[in-house]
């Protein structure tokens, strides 16, 4: 009993000593005000509402890997219907920060998609990303 109170004062005192701080750069002040906006998004009645909010999302070409991953959760547990989850989806594809995350993320879910043409398109669009990222690698090493 008294080894636990004393280890709790000690870590008391310890953080008032030392101050308790937290750093926090731009990069993650954004990154925290994306995902709270695309949970604000959740809370929207209207599929397409919904929609139009994530593709907009999706399309910021400063998207970080954290809230691509978190938007391609949003889509498949949020929208309804296939067209409006390859909306949103090949928006977030297209765009230039597409990361390796989201792309795991998308992979994971796919067989979620109600149609193979909604596959076929995703898997298409993942694709053609890795073709043009190849290519531009084997410009550069030339």
């Amino acid at each position: 009993m008294k080894m636990k109170l004393f280890t709790f004062l000690f870590t008391i005192s310890a953080i008032f000593i030392t101050g308790c701080s937290s750093t926090y750069d731009s990069e993650t002040i954004y990154d925290d005000s994306t995902i709270k906006e695309i949970s604000a998004v959740r809370e929207m009645n209207f599929e397409s509402s919904k929609t139009n909010a994530y593709a907009r999302i999706a399309s910021r070409t400063d998207l970080s890997e954290a809230a691509q991953v978190r938007l391609v959760k949003a889509v498949f547990d949020e929208l309804s219907f296939d067209s409006s989850k390859s909306t949103v989806l090949l928006t977030l594809i297209d765009n230039p920060a597409f990361c390796p995350a989201a792309e795991t993320a998308i992979m994971k879910r796919l067989g979620r998609l109600s149609f193979e043409s909604t596959k076929n398109n995703i898997l298409t669009a993942v694709n053609a990303v890795k073709t043009l990222h190849s290519e531009e690698r084997d410009s550069i090493s030339q």
